[in-house]
């Protein structure tokens, strides 16, 4: 009897782990900021052991540097080891192929190396920590501190598209 009931209990503890790493592995999609001089954005989908990865920069500020506005979008995919992902960006008629190494964290991610791609420009920067965020919290951040959005505000409703 006692071993029936240590075996059942064994087994609910296996369910609710299997439960909460699949909550920890969908609680990693959303929207990523990192704040600088010129900002990026990391947006994390899931779709079952898929992990997509859609890296977008090049906003201009309202910092005291000039720099050249224009957006630079590339994607990858990659599987989600622990909290850890690699995920690779196949080449394209831009640039070569490459990958991004990142970790995931407590509403944040830090992506530890990223390959250059070349035709983003010298400004834009993949590496770092960012910090999630809703979209409407992203639309109100760079409303808030980008001109461009202040600007045309228009654009704000294709941010997180």
């Amino acid at each position: 009897m006692t071993s029936i009931r240590l075996l059942i209990a064994f087994l609910l503890v296996l369910i609710a782990a299997s439960y909460s790493l699949a909550g920890g592995e969908a609680d990693i999609a959303g929207w990523y900021l990192n704040k600088g001089d010129v900002y990026s954005t990391v947006h994390v989908t899931v779709e079952g052991d898929d992990v997509t990865v859609a890296l977008s920069g090049g906003h201009v500020g309202n910092g005291p540097k000039t720099m050249i506005s224009g957006d630079c979008d590339v994607g990858g995919v990659g599987k989600l080891s622990g909290m850890k992902l690699i995920a690779d960006f196949p080449p394209t008629d831009m640039g070569d192929q490459g990958a991004v190494s990142m970790t995931f964290g407590d509403n944040q991610l830090t992506v530890h190396q990223a390959d250059v791609f070349h035709y983003c420009g010298v400004y834009t920067r993949f590496y770092g920590v960012y910090q999630k965020y809703s979209c409407p919290e992203l639309k109100k951040i760079f409303h808030r501190d980008l001109s461009h959005y202040r600007e045309h505000p228009e654009d704000l409703e294709n941010l997180c598209q």
